[in-house]
């Protein structure tokens, strides 16, 4: 994949989260460093970016990467495009109307090699040849894993490709399985660049948004426990914005699978900041009853950057030692480090959320490429 890097005459890396903008960092520190001519663009997509901004976090951990001052560009989203909604050729229309915007507002130069994640508008318009992709979440792992180990898959998927192409369907709708990429989960037989989250170098910006709780935890404890509340924003359920019955759920959890000499850090994902009203209060006075040391990590930060800096930093700057979570792609980025323990739970959130246990297959699909470095409960 370096020698891929030499190619073009310019390398565009496209940012649309604060975990890529850490994967971003991270490459130019290490096979981008000897590269001057690098662009990032900001990604912003209409009507999902506006609710929650994640430029201001996503700057601070890029900060003074070669001097470069990131670009801000405002793209549609393909996410408003619900496949339930249209037939199959209506639905293929629309996709092509999503792609002759992008293309409208982004001139895509076939001499330039960019680099970004698939959720991205704008990776999503640049043919495979010219770009490089970098893993957001489970889905990519899965999809990745699925194509090259089913030959039957594999080939069907193949065959799609070639037809899709002819047609003119853009290649993100194909399942293009990408033959060159980028990822900090450590999957056996992989092809992908592992980046290793214990070599990120964070940004002063960054360390100094994370000092109170350096800080706080010096040299109080070596059994630091991150845990992952799963709440109302990211859970499809019945129970709206009722955050009680995930306070429940959640203590369960940390009673479920932590010892009371634990100190435990809290880390809600962005979304649950979502409702201006949710906040952490009901669950820390649940833990603190039950004997519990516990520090809600955002009660620490600045209110514009709630939830959104990768667990993947927290962990490595805060030398967290255990991960505890109904289920997170952030545990199979760490999996390839022996000495932290990752404890997922789902089945505990099973029953309650109605719901039938199919978070369980991810870790069904993915543990054996982690040697099963994950403990499933």
């Amino acid at each position: 994949m370096i020698n891929k890097l030499k190619k073009y005459k310019k390398i565009v890396i496209v940012i649309d989260s604060p975990f890529i903008s850490m994967m971003a960092a991270m490459l130019m520190d290490t096979i981008l460093n000897d590269i001057s001519n690098i662009e990032i663009l900001l990604e912003v997509k209409k009507g999902i970016d506006d609710i929650l901004d994640y430029i201001p976090i996503a700057n601070a951990i890029i900060e003074g990467e070669k001097n470069i001052l990131p670009k801000k560009i405002i793209v549609p989203s393909p996410y408003f495009i619900s496949s339930q909604q249209y037939s199959k050729v209506k639905n293929f229309l629309v996709h092509k109307r999503f792609v002759q915007e992008v293309k409208r507002q982004y001139k895509h130069d076939t001499s330039v090699l960019y680099i970004g994640p698939p959720t991205s508008s704008i990776m999503r318009i640049i043919d495979d040849e010219n770009k490089i992709m970098l893993d957001h979440g489970v889905g990519d792992f899965i999809s990745r894993l699925n194509n090259s180990k089913d030959k039957i898959r594999k080939y069907n998927r193949a065959f799609k490709v070639v037809v899709g192409r002819l047609l003119g369907a853009p290649d993100y709708l194909l399942n293009a399985n990408y033959k060159y990429g980028v990822s900090m989960c450590k999957l056996k037989d992989d092809w992908y660049y592992h980046l290793d989250y214990q070599k990120y170098l964070p940004s002063k910006s960054i360390v100094n948004i994370m000092q109170p709780l350096i800080n706080l935890l010096k040299n109080k404890t070596d059994k630091v426990t991150l845990v992952l509340p799963v709440s109302p924003c990211h859970a499809s359920t019945g129970f709206g914005s009722n955050t009680k019955v995930f306070d429940d759920l959640n203590l369960e959890l940390v009673k479920r699978n932590c010892n009371k000499d634990e100190l435990i850090l809290i880390k809600y994902h962005p979304t649950f900041f979502y409702n201006k009203d949710n906040n952490s209060d009901g669950f820390i006075k649940l833990l603190i009853n039950a004997g519990y040391v516990v520090y809600d990590i955002d009660n620490f930060i600045s209110t514009s950057i709630k939830g959104m800096i990768p667990g993947e930093a927290i962990v490595k700057i805060l030398g967290v030692s255990k991960v505890l979570a109904e289920q997170s792609a952030l545990m199979f980025n760490l999996a390839h480090n022996n000495n932290i323990s990752l404890v997922a739970d789902p089945e505990l959130f099973d029953k309650p959320l109605n719901r039938e246990r199919v978070v369980f297959g991810y870790f069904e699909k993915i543990n054996p490429f982690l040697n099963g470095q994950i403990s499933v409960i």
